[in-house]
This record gives structure tokens, sequence and C-alpha cells, in this order.
């Protein structure tokens, strides 16, 4: 899904004919924000495999300093200006879009507890049990100070927090999210009428990743872009000029 690796599908000609005439349907708008949020995704994905590589090549210079490496290039500033812009994309057409949830889902993530950040062990200690018992703590172990020698205690603990996304619903099993502050909801809520719609244990899953040829061209998609942002067109259900 490398971008540059394929050519990008032919824009159908009713979508041209339609933009023309100064009309965007919501298929229009639902595939260009597809074609961002893929590229998008797309240099994320390059971004982390580049500094992987990159990770895995400085360790084994530090094993063996006086080996001859292969250079391998350092673009992550570029991957991660175009992965940026296309997010901004994204978000600028969803901005023109009717959101129809907020999904709330649950994230887990491991957290470290040191026994330093309490007044007295028997603090630490008290803190660690109800841990256990809750089933949350884990990799308990202990490290030492190089500078002093003191062996200080401490253990991995579960931590669960609400997570918020506004959810768009094109149809046809095609959904957007975009990650929403808690202090956001309600500002949110009230002005598109949406309710909260809690996942429980579930997750949002990312779709398959499209091709880069079954995607609508950025050239069109700033051409949408810049017709809704300056009026030259506007937003309707069907399009006129499909085939």
């Amino acid at each position: 899904m490398a971008e540059g690796k394929a050519c990008d599908m032919r824009t159908p000609l009713s979508y041209k004919e339609s933009l023309k005439n100064g009309i965007i349907t919501k298929d229009m708008l639902r595939d260009c924000v597809l074609s961002a949020d893929e590229r998008a995704r797309s240099y994320d994905i390059r971004l982390k495999k580049k500094a992987a590589r990159l990770a895995c090549l400085e360790k084994r210079q530090r094993r063996n300093p006086t080996r001859r490496y292969r250079e391998v290039t350092d673009n992550r500033t570029y991957l991660s200006k175009k992965r940026d812009e296309c997010y901004r994309t994204k978000a600028r057409l969803l901005s023109y879009a009717k959101p129809t949830e907020i999904h709330e889902t649950i994230i887990q993530q491991w957290a470290r507890v040191n026994s330093t950040d309490f007044a007295t062990m028997g603090q630490y200690q008290r803190k660690h049990d109800s841990d256990i018992k809750a089933g949350r703590a884990g990799n308990a172990n202990t490290r030492t100070d190089p500078k002093t020698g003191q062996k200080t205690p401490f253990y991995d603990v579960i931590v669960i927090s609400p997570s918020f996304y506004i959810c768009y619903d094109f149809g046809n099993g095609r959904t957007f999210h975009t990650p929403i502050d808690a202090e956001e909801i309600r500002q949110c809520q009230e002005r598109y009428g949406i309710r909260i719609v809690k996942l429980g244990g579930k997750t949002i899953t990312r779709r398959r990743p499209c091709p880069t040829d079954e995607l609508i061209s950025p050239q069109f998609v700033r051409r949408v872009l810049t017709a809704l942002d300056d009026g030259t067109a506007r937003i309707q259900d069907d399009n006129p000029y499909a085939d």
C-alpha cells in the first residue's frame, strides 16, 4: 500500500460532472475522506517501519561500531509531514458531514507504579496489595540506583480509561471515527443532537487497507475541498450526473 507504487484510480466521470456543476454527493465526500484516511494510514505505516529499521541499525552499530553498514535514508520528517497533511484533509472534509453518534470505548494500558511515589513503604504495599486483589498488577521488581546503590521496588498496573470518538456513518458499512476530548462531548451533542453509544469491551477496529489504485486521486480530493471551502459547490444526497 506504499504511496507512489500504483497509479491512482481514474476519477469517475459522474464525479467530475457533478463537481463541475457545483454538486458534491455524499458518495463523493465519502470517497474523498477514504482517500485521505488511507493515505494517512499508509504514511503512518511507512513511518513506523522506518523508525524501527533505524532503531535496529543504531543498535547494531553500538554493538559493532567498526563494521560498515548500508546507509538508510532517514525520511521520517517527510513521512510525518505527509501523514499529518492527510489527516488534516480528512478532518476538514468531515467538518462538512454530520456525525451520527459518539462512541465510547475502553482503553487499557500499562503504567509504572514506583515505591518512591508514596510517602511510606506501607502506603506503597497497601496499593500493591489492592491492585493484586483487583487483578490489575503485574511485573513486580526492583530497580537499583546506579549512584546510591539503593533498591527501589516497583510494579506495573493496568490503567483503564474511557476514550471517545465521533462516528460518521456514510452507509454501506463505511464509517469513520475521529477522537474527541471528553470536554467537547456536550458541545458536540448540543450541536448535532447525537447520542453516546457505549461499546463496552469492544474496540474500534480498522478496516482492511484499500490499495492505492482503488482510491480517488489526491488532486480530485483537493478540488472537492477547495469547492467546499469557497462555497462553489454544495453537498446533496444523490448525483443527477451518475451513469
